[in-house]
């Protein structure tokens, strides 16, 4: 009975998931957007996840007055809505290529990836689903990580929607996931990972003047198999437009194999944070990032 049940549930979610994107996908893109970014906004401020967020950001830019502090939150879910939608109509988004600016700099780093194969560690801000975009209209030998999620109706439905983009497959995170990035990061593939979240288990690096538990794995990654390491992030620039941020990070290779991947995820994050306070409505400031308790 308790199985029953639970199929039942997320067969009706499933359902619902394809009722909501269906009335979205009917609207004109800027209007979907724009609507799943007004109704969050609405929403979200009622739940615990804003009082997270602004526990977030009142630690980690305490220099903010209390108005400043709720505009960017405010900004945040709405981005966050906006995002949801978007990242339902990738394929929309991906037959109108004017809508993301990759400039000069960045073609020529993306040239490389398509090359040389490379790690690239994207931030939850602006729009991060985009960011694969140019990769995968080029058909390049790229793959992700992505998280689980509880129904597998709707995550199947989803990881259709996302296939297209990531040619060298997507893995579910875990210890297949790392053997599966391992093989191809060695055969010169480029890979996507999201590196701003909390990573328990992680090494700590400063971020934001705290001590922030942060994946590893991306520098292990490009230090083992000699690959170029890329922090990336798409960030909004108008109604359903986006331009596209790319820097490398230096891979130190000295004999001491942990200091150096210490110090490149340390950089990646150094990177994250400038990005953030520059965008800061645009980041997804209600994952737990550091230790509360520690901070004070």
């Amino acid at each position: 009975m308790r199985l029953d049940r639970q199929a039942l549930k997320y067969r009706l979610e499933y359902v619902a998931l394809r009722a909501v994107i269906a009335v979205f996908r009917a609207l004109p893109l800027e209007t979907a957007s724009a609507l799943g970014g007004a109704l969050w906004e609405a929403v979200a401020p009622h739940t615990s996840r804003h009082r997270r967020a602004e526990r977030h950001l009142a630690l980690m830019m305490p220099e903010l007055s209390a108005e400043d502090r709720q505009r960017i939150l405010r900004g945040m879910w709405r981005n966050l809505g906006q995002t949801a939608i978007e990242s339902l109509m990738l394929d929309r988004i991906a037959a109108e290529p004017w809508r993301l600016l990759v400039d000069e700099e960045c073609q020529i780093l993306q040239a490389r990836i398509m090359a040389e194969g490379g790690i690239l560690v994207a931030a939850h801000l602006g729009n991060w689903e985009v960011a694969a975009l140019p990769l995968g209209q080029a058909h390049a030998n790229h793959a992700a990580v992505y998280r689980r999620m509880k129904n597998p109706l709707a995550e199947r439905y989803v990881l259709a929607l996302r296939a297209p983009l990531y040619p060298a497959g997507l893995f579910a995170k875990g210890e297949a996931a790392a053997r599966g990035l391992m093989r191809q990061a060695k055969a010169g593939g480029s890979i996507g990972i999201m590196g701003d979240l909390r990573e328990n288990g992680g090494i700590d690096v400063p971020f934001f003047g705290h001590p922030a538990p942060s994946t590893p794995f991306p520098a292990m990654l490009a230090r083992q198999y000699q690959r170029p390491l890329f922090a990336v992030c798409t960030v909004r620039t108008g109604r359903v437009r986006f331009r596209t941020v790319l820097r490398e990070i230096t891979v130190p290779r000295t004999e001491d194999r942990a200091a150096d991947i210490l110090a490149a995820t340390a950089e990646i994050q150094t990177t994250f944070e400038t990005w953030i306070r520059r965008w800061p409505e645009q980041w997804m400031w209600a994952h737990r990032r550091i230790d509360f308790d520690a901070a004070g």
